[in-house]
């Protein structure tokens, strides 16, 4: 049991929560914190278990098994997922946080209404899932290093701030800085045509954590409406004042037929009613409901989903910045020279004219990793690139911490690194959280062939391509690469034929040595040339290239020998 005035502040928390646009539409969310709550709040905590939350909260049967009905795990996998997006949004600032620890079913309580401490209340209690380990109320020395974590974060992030790295060329603030405006998405809910269990689980799962997961996206201004008539009011709101000069209203429908469950989604155009994209799709009883949320999330704020094609039609040479940003989501992939010359220095000025745009900062921080990574191939030193790359995700970091692109290039700055622990982390994060999106799983297994880690990242480039609509550029050349480090030379051919980036060194590099284990010279020397004019006496920067790459040594080594058979042997530097 708490103090009265505790037990207060805890409701009253509970009702703000509920309110929010997290948690205002689904109500077995609602119901599941309120229920974990109250039985908390009155010294109950030991009656929460999986068994007594289904019967009690979702009103299932005597014979309900926990283990062959996800209900109860599900939605408090999707509950802990919105406390948290609450927390760092409008929640931010509540005298209240209440959480609930993976594994568990009981909530922790922290008030933050005493100036001098925070008080941490906590059940003595384990859940059925706990781990028996943890302890449950902290003790004075606890909550001395508590404080103590508390404070070092603090720490860190003005250091974070207040460093700029010396080589790092920052743009001057613009004389008239553009006000760049996201485009806005209002979501009304979810609805299902007729009843049926997988059906109701479906639209549960959407009205509980689709605009959950598209504000993790982050490239849109996203807006969960409790029904209808807020909807309208929500887009109106968007039309009319600064959040965006575009404004859709995303509407999903499941569907129940013999076949199976279909859903179908439709992105509106709230000023025209014009369906501007469309998408209606069969979802296959292994799939959860879960995923099919990141999918449709993907689907809609994807690197090539359809607010990016959507939004560069709109905008193309319109001298609006929102045509680089959303060409920047799509061309992140490409890799020809030109190409991510423009996009840098498309980035760049939005950077200096809108200098809070994480997003901005983010790609930003992408492409310089990349342009630090080709540094080599042309002679070059990678060091001013990786500072400005540094630079650009600490921005995107302290702007949005926790948004798809942010921890996308944390992720890529720990891959470049070598900073493996760090790497298996985030794109293990990013999988879970955004593994609907296909080029993320696509640029994960790129970096894991780089590493040598062929399986998984074979694994995941294949599954990417069978859920892009179309498949090319890059999809194929670490494929090519792979083959190749494997020893399976046609088949890196093949791959590399299948690429459409001429532009693109490597693929050249990846034929030449291939043709020339084969001991077919004449193609050889052909891609040798195509090289050349590429990447002028690449022959000298193999090494010093592949190493930049975090490939191994007996990888460059057949690389060595391949090229060198075709068309003499390469400058070895010391390792």
């Amino acid at each position: 049991m708490v103090a009265l005035r505790e037990h207060e502040l805890i409701m009253q928390a509970v009702e703000s929560i509920c309110r929010s646009s997290y948690f205002c539409r689904s109500e077995r969310m609602k119901d599941f914190l309120h229920h974990v709550v109250s039985e908390t709040l009155e010294g109950r905590a030991d009656r929460i278990k999986s068994y007594s939350v289904g019967l009690e909260v979702f009103g299932r049967s005597d014979s309900f098994d926990p283990a062959t009905d996800s209900v109860v795990r599900s939605t408090a996998s999707r509950l802990r997922a919105a406390l948290c997006a609450y927390y760092k949004d409008e929640g931010k600032s509540d005298p209240v946080t209440i959480t609930i620890d993976r594994g568990s079913y009981v909530p922790e309580f922290k008030l933050l209404t005493s100036p001098a401490a925070e008080a941490v209340v906590q059940p003595n209690l384990k859940s059925d899932d706990e781990d028996p380990s943890r302890k449950t109320v902290p003790s004075k020395k606890d909550r001395l290093r508590a404080a103590l974590f508390a404070i070092i974060p603090i720490i860190c992030a003005v250091s974070l701030l207040s460093y700029t790295p010396s080589n790092v060329l920052i743009p001057k603030q613009a004389a008239s800085a553009a006000t760049i405006r996201r485009p806005c998405i209002v979501v009304p809910p979810a609805v299902a045509t007729r009843y049926s269990p997988a059906a109701i689980d479906l639209v549960q799962a959407l009205n509980d954590q689709l605009a959950v997961e598209m504000r993790a996206i982050g490239v849109a201004t996203i807006m969960a409406a409790p029904d209808a008539e807020a909807a309208n009011a929500l887009a109106e709101r968007c039309a009319a004042g600064d959040l965006a000069a575009s404004v859709f209203r995303l509407t999903v429908t499941v569907r129940p037929e013999q076949a199976g469950l279909f859903m179908v989604w439709r992105l509106i155009d709230v000023q025209t009613e014009a369906v501007e994209s469309s998408l209606a799709e069969r979802i296959d009883a292994e799939v959860t409901p879960d995923r099919s949320v990141n999918v449709l999330a993907s689907q809609i704020l994807g690197t090539e989903g359809s607010l990016a094609v959507l939004l560069d039609r709109r905008y193309h040479n319109t001298l609006d910045p929102r045509e680089c940003l959303s060409k920047a989501q799509r061309l992140e992939y490409l890799f020809d020279d030109v190409g991510r010359g423009k996009l840098r220095d498309c980035l760049e000025q939005i950077a200096q004219a809108a200098p809070n745009n994480p997003e901005a900062w983010a790609l930003l921080s992408l492409v310089y990793a990349r342009e630090s990574r080709n540094e080599p191939s042309l002679g070059g030193d990678p060091a001013p690139f990786s500072a400005k790359a540094l630079h650009a995700a600490r921005e995107a970091e302290r702007l949005s911490p926790d948004t798809f692109q942010t921890i996308k290039a944390r992720m890529y700055l720990a891959y470049m690194d070598n900073r493996l622990p760090m790497y298996e982390a985030i794109s293990s994060q990013l999988l879970e959280r955004f593994g609907g999106a296909p080029n993320i799983k696509i640029l994960i297994g790129s970096c894991d062939i780089s590493l040598g880690r062929y399986d998984r990242g074979i694994a995941l480039i294949k599954q990417g391509i069978a859920q892009k609509r179309s498949a090319g550029g890059f999809d194929f050349v670490m494929l090519a690469f792979a083959a190749y480090a494997q020893g399976n030379y046609l088949q890196a051919l093949e791959l590399a034929d299948r690429v459409s980036l001429d532009e693109y060194y490597l693929v050249h590099v990846i034929k030449a040595a291939a043709l020339g284990q084969l001991m077919r010279l004449d193609a050889a020397k052909r891609e040798l040339h195509e090289l050349d004019a590429l990447r002028p006496n690449y022959s000298k920067y193999l090494y010093p290239d592949f190493r930049n790459r975090n490939i191994g040594e007996t990888v460059i080594a057949a690389f060595d020998d391949g090229l060198r058979k075709a068309a003499g042997p390469i400058t070895r530097p010391p390792p």
